[in-house]
């Protein structure tokens, strides 16, 4: 019985393992950096982390389809319960004490109540109560980890809604202290009901085969009876809807989206600093967006299974590549540009919308690593570390070359704005075209050693280095 409950700790120590390095090297790497981007991106990273790590602890079971095994152990429920809580208890301390002792000096210079100490334990808190509540509750560690981040933020809409009832919406400091107030308050007494929760549901839980959606918004609206007779699609429609019904969380988060928007902009309209609000949401919707379209692409068909069936079809493999890219880039633009320029909100911060661009490389940098996934929830991870080691690998190479004699007196006036500009374009759809390539062989191919993994690492590492020199050379900082 020892060995069974060692084996048992060591599983859910081997299934946690690579999300915990993954986040612990992000926060390392954004802390050796005294500018924002990087600080930024590694508290992000914790906190996304974090209730990542807590949505797979009981969501990997769904994943690999192990849950039958789990439950037909001759162990106890509440032992199993408590290995997997001791385990993720652990990794999540380890991550918030390790974040607590690189950032500490920069978030007691922040003094906020947002970047307080407080609130990283309350970030593990909800990652060990809530994500595993809500991972059996919709069968899917994805579905976990999107509806986790959301609860905070509806407990802080509603007592802001509520201070504003109460005070006036034009007393933004009542509100600010009513909101605080209420806020630490409800959080702690909704991370206890998840975890009772959490162990309600497990102690009732059932092997369902298979995982199901996300969400089932088509079945949701659908209107006809069971005996409806069945249509004949042209290919293209079919391919279209299949792309369509795999995307069903990029319009949740959409939906979500728009209900903080517009919750925003009505209880922020006397504000100041109201426009900066919205923007730092947008651009935080607008980076999800794109990682989660990108990871959904085709790393959710090997997670229902039907990867290999789609291969088998009569319609060429490059058209429903062609398919699933157009939706991809498409629903991103209809859903991260286009939605919150109907709320008044705009990602184009400028003329040439370099900005939109930049996330539309994100999405295609999600659909590589997507490619090399059997899991929704393995590709957002490695998609947001993956574009992170992008961006670091261009920008150090290009500010090494710049410091570089040979390249310091270069005249660079010998360069239009026209030229920069089309070099940079040219640069950008290189890398678009050698992800996609590459993308596409990963999608057709169920073949995965780490010789093909290194090589294609290396690839995208060259040409990244070869067009940070390029543009240190003409002078794009």
């Amino acid at each position: 019985m020892t060995a069974l409950l060692t084996s048992g700790v060591g599983k859910e120590v081997r299934a946690l393992a690579p999300t915990c390095a993954a986040v612990l090297g992000a926060v390392v790497v954004g802390s050796q950096s005294s500018g924002y981007f990087l600080p930024g991106a590694g508290l992000l990273a914790f906190g996304v982390g974090s209730i990542t790590l807590g949505a797979q602890a009981f969501g990997h079971e769904y994943t690999s389809r192990t849950l039958w095994l789990l439950l037909s152990q001759p162990v106890t429920r509440q032992r199993l319960f408590l290995n997997k809580l001791v385990v993720l208890a652990a990794m999540l301390a380890t991550l918030t004490a390790a974040t607590l002792l690189l950032y500490g000096e920069p978030l007691r210079r922040a003094a906020s109540s947002q970047m307080s100490p407080a609130m990283f334990v309350l970030i593990a808190a909800c990652a060990l109560c809530l994500a595993p509540w809500l991972s059996m509750v919709c069968r899917s560690a994805l579905a976990a980890t999107v509806f986790t981040i959301v609860i905070p933020g509806l407990i802080t809409v509603a007592a802001t809604i509520v201070a504003g009832l109460r005070y006036g919406f034009d007393n933004a400091a009542a509100i600010d202290r009513f909101t605080d107030v209420m806020f630490w308050s409800a959080a702690p007494v909704v991370c206890a009901a998840g975890l009772v929760s959490a162990w309600w549901t497990f102690r009732r839980l059932e092997v369902i085969e298979g995982r199901g959606a996300d969400v089932q918004i088509a079945e949701a609206l659908r209107l006809r009876s069971a005996a409806t007779v069945a249509r004949r699609y042209h290919p293209f429609w079919a391919l279209l809807w299949k792309e369509l019904r795999l995307q069903q969380m990029a319009f949740v988060v959409a939906a979500l989206y728009v209900g903080a928007a517009v919750t925003l902009a009505w209880i922020d309209r006397s504000r100041p600093d109201a426009g900066d609000t919205g923007r730092a949401l947008l651009l935080l919707y607008a980076a999800l967006q794109a990682l989660l379209i990108g990871s959904l692409a085709s790393a959710e068909e090997r997670q229902f299974g039907t990867a290999e069936s789609q291969l088998l079809l009569p319609t060429p493999v490059w058209q429903q590549w062609t398919v699933k890219i157009a939706v991809a880039w498409g629903l991103f633009l209809a859903l991260g540009v286009g939605l919150p320029e109907l709320l008044g909100v705009s990602l184009m911060t400028d003329d040439r919308g370099w900005a939109a661009i930049a996330f539309i490389v994100l999405t295609t940098s999600s659909v590589y690593f997507s490619s090399w996934c059997r899991s929704a929830i393995s590709a957002l991870i490695l998609a947001g570390v993956g574009a992170v080691a992008m961006f670091l690998t261009a920008a150090a190479t290009r500010d090494f070359v710049g410091r570089l004699p040979t390249f310091r007196y270069l005249d660079r006036s010998v360069y239009s704005p026209q030229v920069v500009e089309w070099t940079l374009a040219a640069m950008t759809a290189g890398l678009i075209a050698l992800l996609l390539s590459l993308a596409l062989r990963n999608h057709r191919s169920f073949d995965r050693n780490i010789q093909g993994t290194l090589a294609q690492a290396a690839g995208i590492g060259a040409y990244l280095v070869g067009a940070a020199i390029v543009l240190a050379t003409i002078g794009v900082r």
